[in-house]
């Protein structure tokens, strides 16, 4: 039989924040490979910002601040590089929208994960700052 485990509230609304986020980001790729209109919409892209934020202040704990740095760092510069090789996929051909596709899902899911390093980042210097 599995104990129940106490999870704090916080915690259950990074977890929700970081799904909404990657929800988000895949149905707005979608969209934006319909229309150009959405793919630099700033509400689009400040609602990204505010849900990375808000995992970073709710999400990581001080154990997982470490891996969570180094994990977003892989990802920004996978994203980075991602998103500039697979935008060629089926270039001048019918298949086009699955470059389109994946280069706006990698930008979005760009945008959403730096803001939660930085502040993930800067609790972390404070951490050691307070240490000192």
């Amino acid at each position: 039989m599995m104990k129940k485990q106490n999870i704090k509230p916080s915690v259950m609304i990074g977890r929700y924040a970081f799904l909404l986020g990657v929800l988000l980001s895949v149905v707005w790729a979608v969209i934006a490979t319909k229309s150009t209109v959405i793919s630099t919409n700033t509400l689009v892209l400040s609602t990204l910002v505010i849900i990375g934020i808000v995992i970073g202040l709710l999400n990581v704990t001080a154990k997982e601040m470490m891996p969570f740095l180094l994990s977003s760092v892989v990802l920004v510069i996978m994203f980075g590089f991602g998103s500039t090789y697979l935008g060629l996929v089926g270039q001048g051909t019918t298949f086009e929208f699955i470059g389109n596709f994946l280069q706006y899902l990698l930008t979005y899911l760009m945008i959403l994960i730096v803001p939660a390093g930085i502040v993930v980042a800067l609790k972390e210097v404070y951490a050691f700052a307070e240490k000192a």
